[in-house]
């Protein structure tokens, strides 16, 4: 008898923990649907971000929010990156080595001295001699330090990865209602890697990286003018050194 009883407590023992381990499952199995589904609530799509950031837009810059009566479709447009400008920016300096690499042919002020008495009754010959000074003074004159310096920055930004430096532009279609009459217009969205989002009329590679564009600029298109000016000197000094071996005077 007590065997008996020990056996039907065990059997109620087994059933009632399957019930209350069920229960627990299901518990858990809900939870985690809930937390789904919230997260799921929680997460836009970029199409629904840029919708949210546009109707903000408009709220703040159009005269007459309310004229704003449908978005029609939101779609990607481009993807750009800033390889063209980085492109240019190596040629630029690619540029800039030749130019550096080429050895100034004379220095040497004694020299241009000593050549003053080769020919020194001939006004030609002076007159190319004094040519020649004049070169060589604008070439010592040249600004070796700014156009240094505006080259050394230029590398040093070049060596940082630029695979962050790519953006994707969104075409926003709407409908607006102006005296009376509808029209389908065109604005742009600006995303980045990082989700962050703007809105413009008009769109320019400059509007995606307005700093990198801003350094870009400041350095990529004065080393070039330093570099052309540097090579023009010093082929003007080449030409009179030729002029003068070759007695074309």
């Amino acid at each position: 008898m007590r065997e008996v009883m020990l056996t039907k407590w065990k059997h109620y023992y087994l059933v009632l923990t399957n019930k209350t381990q069920n229960v627990m499952k299901k518990l858990k199995l809900l939870s985690l649907l809930v937390l789904l589904g919230f997260n799921s609530c929680q997460q836009m799509t970029v199409e629904q971000k840029i919708e949210k950031q546009f109707k903000a837009y408009v709220n703040e810059n159009f005269d007459t929010p309310s004229s704003l009566k449908e978005i029609v479709s939101i779609k990607l447009h481009n993807t750009i990156s800033m390889d063209s400008i980085v492109k240019k920016a190596r040629e630029t300096i690619n540029i800039s080595d030749v130019v550096d690499s080429i050895s100034p042919l004379i220095t040497d002020s004694d020299f241009i001295e000593y050549l003053k008495f080769i020919e020194p009754r001939n006004p030609n010959f002076r007159f190319k001699i004094e040519e020649m000074q004049t070169a060589l003074k604008n070439l010592k004159s040249f600004d070796n330090l700014t156009y240094s310096v505006t080259k050394l920055n230029l590398k040093t930004e070049l060596k940082d990865s630029i695979e962050s430096d790519t953006v994707y532009t969104y075409k926003i279609k709407y409908r607006i209602e102006t005296k009376n009459e509808m029209s389908l217009e065109d604005i742009y969205a600006i995303v980045d890697k990082q989700n962050n989002i703007k809105v413009c009329e008009f769109f320019e590679i400059s509007d995606a990286f307005p700093a990198k564009m801003k350094f870009f600029n400041d350095n990529t298109n004065p080393l070039e003018r330093y570099s052309n000016d540097k090579f023009v000197l010093e082929q003007d000094l080449a030409d009179i050194l030729e002029a003068i071996r070759e007695k074309d005077y």
